[in-house]
C-alpha cells in the first residue's frame, strides 16, 4: 500500500480557514495528521505567507488588501492548487 501511496498525489488534506488548533476540532485535526497522513493547511496562514514572500500570487493579494478588497474564492484555490500539488 506504500508504494501505491508514493504514487498518488496530493494526500488528503484538511484545509481551513483559520487557527484550529484548541478545543475538540484541534484534537481531530492533530489526529488526522498524526495518524492518517492528512496535510494540515491554514488558508489564513498560507495567504499570509504568500504576501510575506511576495510571491506572484502574493503581490496580487497585497493589491487587493490594500484597495480594502475580499481575496476572491479563485484566486485562494489557484494559491491553494500550487502548493497542494508542489509536492
Amino acid at each position: 500500500m506504500e508504494e501505491i501511496y508514493r504514487h498518488i498525489e496530493p494526500t488528503v488534506i484538511n484545509i481551513r480557514p483559520g487557527k484550529n488548533s484548541d478545543g475538540l476540532q484541534g484534537t481531530i485535526t492533530q489526529q488526522l495528521a498524526a495518524e492518517h497522513g492528512f496535510v494540515d493547511l491554514d488558508v489564513t496562514e498560507l495567504t499570509s505567507a504568500e504576501m510575506a514572500r511576495n510571491t506572484l500570487i502574493g503581490q496580487e493579494f497585497v493589491k487587493l488588501v490594500k484597495a480594502d478588497k475580499n481575496i476572491p474564492a479563485n484566486m485562494i484555490v489557484r494559491m491553494l492548487n500550487r502548493i497542494i500539488y508542489s509536492g
